[in-house]
């Protein structure tokens, strides 16, 4: 698989985790918990987007674009995203942002991708902003539901989950071989009505959960 056709993989895998989290977090979670404890108003824009269909990509309403000004051709480079609210540190590549735009029951989903590809891994990092009032559900919950979202997309486990934290933002941490044949380190973060995901994708076994991903990983940081 070329690096082109990788790093299209990965972005394609974690829009398709996204809109998986949607159909699990509208038919499971709305019900149970936000309805019973959220105010008349928002049970009113709940109740607003009862019924319809299923999640679908606006088309035109999305965009690939390199990001000029962070091309990285040398060691590694600090990127920073003052309105997204974070930073992180991406490896020696071409740094390319993609928006996209979801209509789903829940309301429009705004995604926007930050991707570089290295030799045979990806590096991905993605914030998706559901409607203002997604932000009554407990981090907890929305974790619980977009790793529902994730597995739908796995093939087989690779190790042992885990919870994870950064700078106080709850998290959770996945290895697994997707369907799509790649190895992917996954991490899922909630702030506020926000879902971050911090992911690597290797082509080969012996490239996956290298010293390079680590550094990746280890470098995402909220601006908050």
């Amino acid at each position: 698989m070329n690096a082109s056709k990788r790093q299209r993989h990965t972005r394609n895998f974690v829009i398709s985790a996204i809109t998986t989290f949607v159909v699990v977090f509208g038919g499971k979670s709305i019900g149970k918990f936000l309805w019973t404890q959220s105010s008349p108003g928002i049970q009113n824009a709940i109740a607003a987007t009862a019924g319809l269909s299923m999640p679908t990509l606006v088309t035109d309403r999305q965009s690939s674009e390199p990001i000029e000004a962070n091309i990285i051709t040398g060691p590694w480079q600090q990127f920073s995203s003052e309105d997204l609210g974070f930073d992180i540190e991406f490896p020696p590549g071409d740094l390319r942002e993609d928006r996209q735009t979801f209509e789903t029951h829940l309301g429009d989903l705004r995604v926007r991708t930050f991707s570089v590809d290295s030799g045979s891994r990806a590096y991905t990092v993605t914030y998706t902003a559901f409607p203002n009032y997604m932000a009554v559900m407990p981090a907890e919950t929305t974790i619980a539901s977009a790793i529902e979202g994730v597995l739908a997309n796995v093939r087989q486990r690779m190790g042992r989950d885990r919870e994870i934290e950064a700078n106080g933002y709850p998290g959770y941490e996945m290895r697994y071989e997707g369907r799509d044949g790649l190895l992917y380190q996954h991490q899922i973060y909630v702030v506020d009505r926000y879902i971050f995901q911090v992911v690597a994708a290797a082509a080969d076994r012996e490239d996956s959960f290298s010293d390079d991903s680590e550094r990746f990983f280890s470098s995402f940081k909220f601006l908050y």
